[in-house]
């Protein structure tokens, strides 16, 4: 389905089942994770978790490899930005 046609709990859902199937996996490998915060038109909004909390890769090589992963699996005009203060889990 496009991502126009979603309504707001279905992009939530897109980019949740997204970040479970093909961001996770990576950063988990290096003790890290993300989670979903919240979608905004095209602005998906996250947190970093564990490892990824802090790091310095977290806001370059990190940040732009999820962004570019979500383009590739949901809608080429998404922007992906951290949340200022890191997720509890």
């Amino acid at each position: 389905m496009r991502w126009e046609d979603l309504d707001e709990k279905g992009r939530s859902e897109a980019v949740k089942k997204a970040l479970l199937e093909h961001v996770d996996p990576m950063l988990q490998r290096d003790g890290g994770g993300v989670q979903l915060v919240g979608v905004d038109g095209y602005t998906v909004k996250i947190a970093y978790q564990g490892a990824c909390v802090g790091c310095p890769m977290a806001l370059h090589g990190t940040l732009s490899f999820i962004q570019e992963t979500l383009r590739a699996h949901l809608h080429d005009e998404l922007v992906v930005v951290p949340s200022i203060m890191p997720c509890e889990t």
